[in-house]
């Protein structure tokens, strides 16, 4: 339908989010609250003490040129016409900057440190349990790294290391290693994303993705990297806050 006809009728689009039942269930909201309250006792400040992980699946776009159109009809504009391979970023955030990217597509892991320093290898007693080629060890490979470049920032020895509970997070092998490195492990509540700020980035970075004008031989990787480099800081330190914002609700167990 037309955007004329629409403004003849009067009719409205309305974008419809769809969220699991469970989403604010009384046993998330009850979650959530005592997630606020014990953590904040415990000393933990999205805004001072704290990285955010998290993983994300991007997609090669193709896209088409602009097309000439009728008058009166709109034009398509930079319409994704195909989609290519999945690759899965795994990424670390804090109110300080990005701290470390992995870009991982079918058979190649691409690693970007944006700021740090030299990694390490992992201790030999965690290396020899990584599970070869499994989501979970690509995963605890990105932890391990990312605690060596935390381990060379003196202002974020000691963090909070936050995460949420998903399937991939191998409680035997990420909690220890969290732990004997010195850092606090805390995972969110279920049903949660409002109280993980990089879910924001990752919206930025997506539609930086799919606005890029560039040939499409350019490399997602270039692409990601480059949308990390470009937002600036203050982004992540609002995105952070609007998190923090999320908490009153979270101890009034109103719905997010």
């Amino acid at each position: 339908m037309s955007t004329k006809l629409i403004l003849q009728t009067s009719w409205t689009r309305t974008l419809v989010t769809r969220h699991p039942v469970a989403r604010n269930s009384n046993k998330i909201l009850e979650a959530r609250a005592k997630f606020v309250q014990e953590w904040s006792a415990k000393g933990m400040h999205y805004t001072h003490n704290c990285v955010f992980l998290d993983e994300s699946g991007f997609d090669k776009i193709c896209v088409v040129q602009e097309l000439g159109h009728v008058e009166e009809l709109p034009p398509l504009l930079n319409h994704p016409l195909l989609k290519g391979v999945s690759h899965t970023v795994i990424g670390a955030v804090s109110a300080f900057g990005v701290v470390y990217l992995s870009i991982r597509d079918p058979g190649n892991v691409k690693r970007r440190k944006v700021v740090g320093a030299t990694n390490r290898k992992i201790p030999g007693d965690a290396a020899s349990t990584i599970p070869k080629g499994t989501t979970a060890g690509h995963y605890l490979k990105f932890i391990s790294d990312t605690l060596d470049i935390m381990d060379e920032l003196l202002n974020m020895k000691g963090f909070h290391i936050i995460m949420d509970n998903a399937a991939i997070h191998n409680h035997s092998l990420v909690d220890p290693l969290i732990i004997k490195r010195g850092y606090v492990l805390v995972y969110l509540p279920p049903y949660s994303p409002e109280l993980n700020p990089i879910e924001m980035l990752w919206k930025v970075l997506k539609d930086k993705v799919r606005q890029s004008k560039r040939s499409n031989l350019e490399t997602l990787t270039t692409r990601i990297t480059e949308g990390c480099q470009d937002d600036p800081i203050e982004h992540l330190q609002n995105f952070i806050q609007h998190s923090v914002n999320a908490f009153p609700k979270c101890l009034n167990k109103e719905f997010l």
